[in-house]
């Protein structure tokens, strides 16, 4: 959440010449709803088994830059592909640095976070990312995002890429 996913998926896929498929608008798209309504109205579960049903068929796909939600990585399902289709990348990000990024992001008018809503603080945020940092470590790629630059970032991993 707040990592840089999209930014950073947008860099590498023009580089590439490639597609950058957020699966969260893949989810709201098919759905007619937004993250958070599907949260309110149809829960955490049904939007999990949207996603997985969207990262299987994504990852059957070539040419493709798939940023996957905060969330997606804890389903062993999900892990388990991604980690045996494709180079995944843990963008990493201090709490504080998250925090920040959401409060401009919500100031510029993007949707709300549905896991934070009602309590967007440091504390919340600091407490979702301990329950999913284990998870986010079993990445092939790790990449420490407070000081970069989507492009710095997007550098430093077609650089493995291309290894």
């Amino acid at each position: 959440m707040a990592s840089g996913k999209s930014a950073v998926g947008s860099v590498i896929a023009d580089r590439l010449g490639w597609t950058l498929v957020d699966t969260d608008d893949r989810i709201v798209s098919s759905a007619g709803k937004s993250i958070s309504d599907i949260f309110a109205e149809l829960g955490e579960k049904y939007f999990r088994e949207q996603e997985e049903e969207v990262i299987s068929k994504l990852c059957q796909e070539s040419g493709l830059v798939i940023s996957a939600g905060g969330g997606a990585f804890i389903s062993q399902h999900n892990r388990d592909l991604m980690l045996s289709t494709g180079m995944v990348v843990f963008l990493n990000a201090r709490p504080d640095t998250l925090f920040r990024r959401i409060l401009n992001d919500e100031q510029k008018g993007a949707p709300k976070r549905p896991l934070l809503s009602g309590d967007i603080s440091l504390d919340r945020l600091s407490e979702l990312l301990a329950t999913r940092i284990e998870y986010y470590r079993m990445a092939r790629h790790h990449v420490d995002t407070d000081d970069m630059t989507p492009e710095q970032i997007a550098d430093s991993l077609l650089a493995l890429y291309d290894e």
